[in-house]
């Protein structure tokens, strides 16, 4: 199955249980999985960076790659 690009697929993950369970299942599945967190807040707040944090645990368990897109520009207010 993971010969297939149609097999591949991206789950953003905020590092709860609910996308993390997501990817879990789906890399099970045989999909070829890749994490993807958005950095949508600035400042000094600890709710996106503990979310990132854990989402990249999360994809080092699973054996996937993880990404972080900076986003905190297109948010600003």
């Amino acid at each position: 199955m993971n010969s297939n690009p149609m097999n591949k697929i991206i789950v953003g993950l905020s590092g709860g249980v609910d996308s993390s369970t997501a990817a879990a299942i789906l890399h099970h599945q045989g999909y070829q999985v890749e994490g993807l967190t958005l950095w949508l807040m600035k400042g000094k707040g600890q709710c996106c960076s503990d979310g990132m944090v854990d989402a990249a645990y999360i994809c080092e368990q699973l054996g996937i790659p993880h990404h972080i897109v900076d986003t905190r520009d297109l948010f600003q207010t």
